[in-house]
Parts: C-alpha cells; sequence; structure tokens
C-alpha cells in the first residue's frame, strides 16, 4: 500500500522488524526523546496497529503533537472517535481504506488534527492532578 503511494512515507520509529527495498519505507529502530518529538511534529498521522494495547502514551504523545491516530479496534484509549480525533480499524482492509481515504483527501485531518490536540490535553499534568485532587478531597473530606 505505501510503497505504491504518490505521497505518504512510512517511518517506523521503535523494535521494528529490518526492512529493504522501497524510499517510502524508513526503518529508524529506538530514537531519543528529543529527536522522537521532531518526528511526532513533522508527520501527520501515528500508526499504532497492535493487536492489543491499553492507554497507550504514544497516542497522547502524538495526539499532543497534533498527529491523528489510526489503530486498531482493539487499543483502548479513552477520547479516541472515529473519524472525529482518529481512525478506528477493524480489519486489515480497514487500515488500507484509512490510508488510501487520507491520500485523496487529505485535508479531512485539518480538523481531525486539532481534536486530536484537545483530546490530548485532557491528560495534561494539569488535567491529571486536578482529577488527583478532586479524588484526594473527596476522601479526606468526605465529599
Amino acid at each position: 500500500m505505501i510503497k505504491n503511494s504518490k505521497n505518504i512515507h512510512l517511518i517506523c520509529i521503535g523494535n521494528t522488524e529490518k526492512y529493504v527495498g522501497n524510499d517510502r519505507i524508513h526503518i529508524l529502530g529506538r530514537v531519543s526523546d528529543d529527536i522522537l518529538l521532531k518526528y511526532y511534529q513533522a508527520c501527520d498521522l501515528l500508526l499504532l496497529p497492535s493487536v492489543s494495547e491499553a492507554f497507550s502514551l504514544t497516542i497522547v504523545e502524538g495526539m499532543a503533537c497534533g498527529l491523528v491516530p489510526v489503530t486498531g479496534k482493539n487499543v483502548y484509549m479513552p477520547g479516541l472517535k472515529n473519524n472525529i480525533n482518529s481512525f478506528i480499524a477493524g480489519t486489515d482492509d480497514d487500515y488500507k481504506d484509512i490510508i488510501t481515504k487520507i491520500e485523496d483527501k487529505p485535508d479531512i485531518l485539518i480538523k481531525m488534527s486539532e481534536n486530536a490536540i484537545k483530546t490530548a490535553y485532557e491528560y495534561s499534568d494539569e488535567k491529571t492532578y486536578s482529577r488527583y485532587l478532586d479524588v484526594m478531597q473527596k476522601i479526606v473530606y468526605k465529599k
């Protein structure tokens, strides 16, 4: 799919298998956090085709940088809304359809990116601290 694309490059970061033979697929392996941030900021999508994942920090980090996550239906992440701030695939063919849709109409990512940033903000230190403080006050003061 991506190797035949006109506009899409795939940048693989982390523990990935070696891949040879295409100038649109870039395997980087592990990178430092400061370099990772630069890649997040340079990309449009975060492709996370995990079979199962619970509360992915990778998704939160990517969304905070405006990336629209493309992930499987077995990835649990509160706040993900298909076609609003993310794409959620149920099958391998769904991933292909999503990539084709984005390649044909890249402007659909603009509003979704804004929505992704808003969703990521819900997991910011400020918001998390506020929620913890509320819980602690309820416990201590039995509100």
